[in-house]
């Protein structure tokens, strides 16, 4: 890492350890990572939000940090305002018209992450074959159905009549927004994991058994060394997508960072869960802090399945002589 991307990933350490994340984070401007300098970001990109991402997971924080990097970026990048306490909707369903440089939108944002204490929720918007990037004040809302993950975070639908907000074409569409979401998550996860087998390696240490601690055995070694290598390999996917996303569309190396993650959390939650018995499942102790949002971010933007077929449909298309030259390259 660089020195600023150092400093990067100690300022988001210390912002969401506070007790107050959501205000800290803000503060310390942690949702304009990918916002230019010139527009007061800091100016980064798909690395530099992958630290801050994973420094959310690895602290548990307990705010929608990947909506507001993302929302921030695409917002900016259009020429709109960004402001703070922003969230973004994986679901946009409704009429909108266009009139002037407004829109008027009647319909849902749907599955919007903390949208009950968001100050705004960007939307991207197809319409006459144009993506549309716009936000609408929470305030606006007419109703809002409350709505959680497994790991309790909320995941609200705002529902709107003739909300008014201004407009701006958008560079990435539908497809391309979810790819990115599932990068964020596959981020996300991959702080969790660390969490938890710091947590784990912690108790096989001091947790004693029949006179010895449950790290000296072998069986339990055997664990923790799974539990590392899904870890690591979830990480490095992490990072190896996020280079590409600075170097070009990186559609394939999003969807592997997404699955292998979801993959890699089945063995994560398993073996944590095992090692700490029946303590590691108490709301009191903190690893369901991390395993519940490791069991709700692995269906968020692609389960296991989408992205398998995903990347499997990739590499036909390639045929057998375009599989090594599109494992190093990646797949079309």
């Amino acid at each position: 890492m660089t020195e600023q991307q150092v400093l990067l990933a100690e300022t988001a350490a210390r912002a969401f350890a506070e007790a107050d994340p959501r205000t800290a984070a803000y503060a310390a401007g942690l949702a304009n990572v990918m916002v230019r300098e010139d527009q007061g970001g800091f100016g980064g990109g798909f690395e530099d939000a992958s630290l801050v991402l994973m420094a959310a997971g690895r602290l548990a924080a307990n705010l929608p940090i990947a909506e507001a990097i993302f929302a921030a970026k695409l917002l900016s990048d259009a020429g709109l305002e960004t402001g703070a306490n922003i969230s973004l909707a994986a679901a946009c369903e409704g009429d909108a018209r266009i009139a002037k440089d407004e829109i008027v939108f009647t319909g849902a944002l749907r599955n919007v992450s903390f949208g009950r204490a968001a100050g705004r929720v960007a939307a991207l918007i197809e319409r006459d074959g144009k993506h549309l990037i716009c936000a609408f004040a929470r305030a606006d809302a007419v109703r809002i159905e409350e709505r959680a993950n497994p790991a309790g975070e909320p995941r609200d639908h705002l529902h709107f009549e003739n909300a008014h907000t201004r407009w701006a074409e958008c560079a990435w569409d539908g497809p391309r927004l979810f790819r990115v979401m599932a990068f964020a998550r596959a981020c996300q996860m991959a702080g969790a994991m660390e969490a938890a087998l710091a947590l784990s390696a912690t108790h096989v240490r001091e947790r004693q058994q029949f006179g010895r601690a449950l790290a000296s055995f072998q069986a339990i070694q055997q664990q923790m060394a799974l539990f590392a290598e899904e870890a690591a390999a979830s990480r490095m996917a992490a990072i190896a997508a996020a280079r590409a996303g600075d170097r070009g569309e990186a559609a394939f190396e999003m969807a592997v960072a997404k699955l292998r993650a979801n993959l890699a959390s089945a063995v994560a939650t398993s073996v944590a869960h095992q090692v700490h018995g029946a303590m590691g499942f108490t709301r009191e102790y903190g690893l369901q802090r991390f395993t519940r949002r490791l069991w709700a971010w692995r269906s968020e933007f692609g389960n296991d399945r989408h992205w398998a077929s995903e990347i499997g449909a990739r590499v036909a298309r390639g045929g057998s002589d375009g599989f090594w030259p599109g494992l190093v390259n990646g797949f079309a």
